[in-house]
């Protein structure tokens, strides 16, 4: 198939969890990936537009409550967050697999090996696309491992995702304080993965499709406050959810290495069923290094992927919309 944005036939049934609003957020905060007012009501107009009705529940219960309503419908499942479990991506594409039920996102294996940064940076090792050196920490007795890693590095739970954990000034410069942020981080989240720093500017590889037909691949390059090159910087939960900063991107899949572009594509074709994926990671001049898999991409009407669409002619209403037919067209995983 290729990307088409009309409307579908069927309805289509949103499973959404939303960000409590918040004073202030730190470190511990573990809603950021829930979706905020702006990324709800862009994709319910969305929806509604192209679908001829759409029913909005709130969890995978809600929707597993009345699966029998919605055996013909198409189910978004890639917004619904969850927290505190590391299966949670799992759970709206397994419900709607196991009922034969349409759906768009990634399926349960897919979702799962996302999930888990250390385990996707192995798989990805597998077609040739290089990550950090890094040690996976399953409490105080692995923090030994951290004296395995160059300074400096980077310390940050293993099972999540939009920055959770991560703060702008979470780089640490010495085993006293890798061990000491490993700590802090411990006291929340059960696994952690410490990578070694990587300088470079922070980029996506937004795909979609389906398996044997890409529809869409553009290399999409950050810029945060004018800046598109980090040497002593990450983008943490500061930068990305407290909308202080100017975020600009900037489509650069022409200038980008065409043997990563090669297995970028060849890690999606042979995934599956993915629909949409990002695959974030730093260049440094002509190397690109992995930081991880995003097979639950962020749908704000100004993410990666929606400026990846839009640089293909199509609007945040017509991604959606492409997105949709992909499920319409092949149903299951």
């Amino acid at each position: 198939m290729t990307l088409n944005p009309s409307a579908v036939a069927r309805n289509v049934v949103l499973v959404c969890d939303r960000m409590v609003p918040h004073e202030q957020i730190d470190i511990f905060t573990n809603d950021l990936e829930c979706a905020s007012d702006v990324t709800y009501h862009a994709l319910e107009h969305a929806l509604r537009t192209k679908a001829p009705s759409l029913i909005v529940y709130s969890s995978p219960a809600e929707l597993a409550d009345n699966i029998s309503t919605h055996r013909e419908d198409i189910v978004f499942t890639t917004i619904w967050a969850g927290k505190d479990s590391r299966n949670r991506t799992i759970f709206l594409p397994a419900i709607c697999e196991s009922y034969g039920i349409r759906y768009v996102g990634a399926d349960a294996y897919v979702q799962a090996l996302c999930a888990d940064k250390a385990l996707a940076k192995k798989y990805c090792s597998d077609y040739g696309i290089a990550s950090a050196k890094g040690v996976t920490l399953f409490g105080e007795a692995s923090l030994g491992l951290l004296n395995n890693l160059d300074y400096p590095v980077v310390v940050k739970p293993n099972f999540e995702g939009s920055s959770i954990g991560i703060s702008d000034n979470g780089i640490v410069n010495s085993y006293s304080e890798a061990v000491a942020m490993a700590r802090l981080l411990l006291s929340k989240y059960p696994v952690l993965i410490a990578e070694e720093y990587l300088k470079g500017a922070e980029v996506a590889i937004c795909i979609a499709g389906t398996r044997g037909n890409i529809d869409m691949f553009e290399v999409v390059k950050l810029e945060v406050d004018g800046r598109d090159y980090f040497d002593t910087q990450l983008w943490g939960f500061e930068s990305k959810k407290s909308e202080t900063s100017r975020i600009d991107h900037e489509i650069i899949t022409d200038l980008f290495p065409r043997d990563v572009i090669a297995k970028a594509r060849k890690l999606y074709e042979e995934f599956g069923k993915v629909d949409l994926m990002r695959i974030d990671g730093r260049l440094d001049k002509s190397e690109f290094s992995l930081i991880e898999l995003t097979s639950d991409a962020s749908l704000h009407p100004e993410c990666f992927m929606a400026f990846a669409f839009q640089h293909n002619g199509l609007s945040y209403d017509d991604m959606i919309a492409c997105l949709l037919n992909q499920a319409n067209d092949l149903p299951g995983g």
